[in-house]
């Protein structure tokens, strides 16, 4: 019996102080994100992320208007920096 509580008083710390912020979290970085490829007309985005340190940055890898592009904001979700990539295109030609 005092196993079975041991294991519920572990569980319920673990879903309290662990779980639950780390999920609220997720879905407040998720929401931010929807927000900043709305408002910049992204196509979609490939990777997402809070960067933290004397300022928060947010970092995204999108695709707009066919280009791939990686852009920071700042925590007001304006535009800080920008950088354009495209796909290099292979030739396999001579490989015939």
């Amino acid at each position: 019996m005092a196993f079975l509580v041991l294991v519920f008083i572990i569980v319920s710390f673990y879903m309290l102080w662990v779980h639950v912020p780390y999920s609220k979290h997720k879905n407040d970085l998720a929401k931010v994100q929807q927000e900043i490829i709305t408002e910049n007309k992204y196509d979609s985005a490939d990777y997402f992320n809070r960067y933290d340190g004397e300022k928060s940055y947010y970092i995204i890898h999108a695709k707009k208007e066919d280009k791939e592009q990686y852009a920071v904001f700042n925590d007001k979700h304006k535009l800080i920096n920008v950088a354009n990539f495209t796909k290099p295109s292979f030739h396999l030609d001579h490989l015939k």
